[in-house]
């Protein structure tokens, strides 16, 4: 599984485009977007996808292989996998995620591994931000404007 560099895990919402975030108000605020401070990633060595920064409501949102990358507010400790499969539109982001398509996120999957160490898909310069637009994690704060409507 994908994860933060603290080891937080990260998901994907199957309701989101490649280029634009469906996840506002109330969902941004259990769902934080993985936002980075620069537009500039280094993807771990052995990651076969691709890292990338899409400017949305969020800000800088990180994506791999096109799919918006979130971390899940029930989520306490390193590892936990509380948000998989919520609402079937939640997903655990994986190695393997295949790509999204222009028009959505397109897949609809499920984590089937064991919680392991992962693969962080961060270099130190992120932060996670909600609806509220206050920056929480480590590395760089970023600013945002959110939505009233719930995006759920």
């Amino acid at each position: 599984m994908l994860t933060t560099a603290t080891g937080m895990t990260l998901y994907y919402f199957t309701k989101d485009t490649a280029s634009s975030s469906a996840c506002t108000g109330i969902c941004a605020t259990l769902w934080p977007s993985l936002v980075v401070k620069s537009s500039s990633l280094e993807a771990p060595s052995g990651l076969t996808g691709t890292l990338s920064v899409v400017k949305d409501q969020h800000g800088d949102q990180v994506a791999y292989d096109g799919h918006l990358l979130y971390t899940y507010s029930g989520d306490s400790s390193p590892g936990q996998t509380n948000g998989e499969g919520l609402l079937h539109e939640w997903w655990v982001a994986t190695p393997g995620l295949k790509a999204a398509s222009a028009g959505s996120s397109g897949s609809s999957g499920g984590y089937t591994g064991a919680a392991t160490s992962g693969t962080s898909v961060s270099t130190g310069a992120y932060t996670t931000v909600g609806s509220s637009g206050s920056p929480s994690g480590s590395g760089s704060s970023s600013s945002t404007s959110s939505s009233s409507s719930s995006g759920w």
